[in-house]
């Protein structure tokens, strides 16, 4: 099963739908609609929100009740991807969302809403 969604990125008080400097870092707000969902979660990549590494990344709001989004991490706190065994370290170029129901994680389903986040990195 494929995984469907697309992201679009947020316009700032200025209009602008790119990256921008936080200090040393740039930061992007974007929205995430999720058409199709699989167990094991959405990899994003940087690339797609305009920036060649991430640092942080924050689920700022969900439009569907009942499933938490999350961004899985590693316990030395490495974005990651625990689909099957351990974990799968994307490094700094990518993240999962996954969503939770609960204490399990979400199966397999359509058209999830939208999820806005907020992602830090560099260009």
């Amino acid at each position: 099963m494929a995984l469907t969604f697309s992201v679009e990125i947020l316009p700032d008080h200025k209009g602008f739908t790119r990256p921008r400097a936080v200090g040393d870092e740039y930061v992007v707000d974007a929205l995430i609609n999720v058409t199709e969902y699989a167990t094991g979660g959405l990899e994003v990549t940087a690339a797609s929100l305009g920036l060649s590494t991430i640092t942080q990344v924050i689920c700022a709001g969900d439009e569907e009740l009942g499933q938490i989004p999350f961004v899985q991490i590693t316990a030395n706190g490495n974005y990651c991807d625990y689909a099957a065994g351990p974990p799968v370290v994307h490094q700094d170029t990518k993240f999962t969302i996954k969503y939770s129901t609960g204490s399990a994680e979400l199966s397999s389903t359509s058209d999830e809403g939208t999820i806005r986040v907020r992602v830090y990195g560099t260009i």
